[in-house]
């Protein structure tokens, strides 16, 4: 019985790391301009190619990172469930567990996106190459469809539909639009508004 629950607790551990991660990359990702990465690589920062081949395909890192994150949080409920049935729990705590590591999960990827975004830009450097490794390894079929011309129609029809919809999309759209000099500061400092307010309203 404790060494179940010690495997069980290791999972949610591993799952938490893992959507730590993928919170931080998103956040530190969407908020670091092309115009920053272009001024880092002129100062010799050699991570900063990393970030500017990332955000020269955003479609391949977002969508791997929503993938990433899905399945921590199926593992993150399969380990609970699995505890619940070998410790043959009653299905109210059994239902309460499964709520308490929801909770946790969710407190773990606000956390990590609070702590983010102090320093956006150094932990993009720092979590990058990470990124880019996962990138081509954590699903090689997916990255092949993206890759191709059939992952670029997908691309075109399902990614820009369903990543860029999401808040982190739409800062990132909004920081390469400042970087290429079509959206001013102020329409940027408006718009940021906007997503405060609505996080204020959550």
């Amino acid at each position: 019985m404790e060494v179940e629950f010690i495997s069980a607790l290791l999972v949610l551990i591993a799952v938490m790391g893992s959507i730590a991660f993928v919170a931080a990359a998103e956040v530190s990702l969407a908020s670091t301009t092309r115009g920053r990465v272009r001024h880092m690589i002129d100062a010799g920062v050699d991570r900063a190619k990393v970030l500017d081949t990332l955000l020269n395909d955003p479609a391949r890192f977002l969508s791997t990172l929503m993938l990433l994150k899905s399945a921590a949080y199926i593992t993150g409920g399969a380990a609970a469930l699995w505890l619940m049935i070998r410790q043959q729990w009653p299905w109210a705590e059994g239902i309460l567990l499964m709520a308490a590591v929801g909770f946790a999960l969710v407190t773990v990827q606000i956390a990590a996106c609070a702590f983010t975004l102090r320093h956006p830009e150094r932990a993009a450097l720092a979590l990058g190459s990470t990124v880019q490794t996962s990138r081509g390894s954590c699903c090689p079929s997916h990255a092949a469809a993206l890759d191709g011309q059939t992952g670029a129609q997908q691309a075109k029809d399902v990614t820009a539909q369903s990543i860029f919809l999401s808040e982190d999309g739409l800062r990132y759209l909004i920081n390469v639009g400042e970087g290429e000099g079509v959206i001013e500061e102020e329409e940027k400092q408006m718009i940021a508004s906007i997503f405060e307010m609505g996080d204020h309203r959550a």
